[in-house]
């Protein structure tokens, strides 16, 4: 993981790859509750159009936005480890196998009828 300051108050967080993955913003947020402003570090999902980033969690210090986001990208690589090519990862099957799951059988009919004439 590398991070870059891109001024006083934020960072871009890279992968091992050199790809920006999240962006740490010190900002001022309002807790809703109790109408209190309060500055904390924002790690959000980096994106270059700055209206499609999306706020993934808040915390306290910097130091505590780093480490989620190692931590972060630490699951996702070990994720990138256990996957294994040509299966599929929500079911562990392999490409033929879930073509035949999802094959019609002779005996099915499609879920549509052709309208009667």
């Amino acid at each position: 993981m590398r991070v870059i300051q891109l001024s006083l108050k934020s960072w871009l967080v890279l992968n091992d790859n050199a790809r920006p993955q999240f962006l740490i913003v010190r900002a001022p947020m309002v807790h809703k509750p109790t109408g209190e402003t309060h500055v904390v570090h924002r790690v959000e999902r980096w994106n270059h159009i700055p209206e499609s980033r999306h706020l993934l969690v808040v915390c306290d210090g910097e130091m505590d936005a780093r480490k989620w986001c190692a931590a972060e990208l630490e699951i996702s690589a070990r994720a990138a480890a256990n996957r294994r090519p040509g299966v599929d990862p929500a079911t562990g099957l392999r490409g033929e196998q879930l073509a035949r799951f999802h094959a019609l059988n002779a005996n099915q009919r499609p879920s549509v009828q052709p309208w009667p004439r």
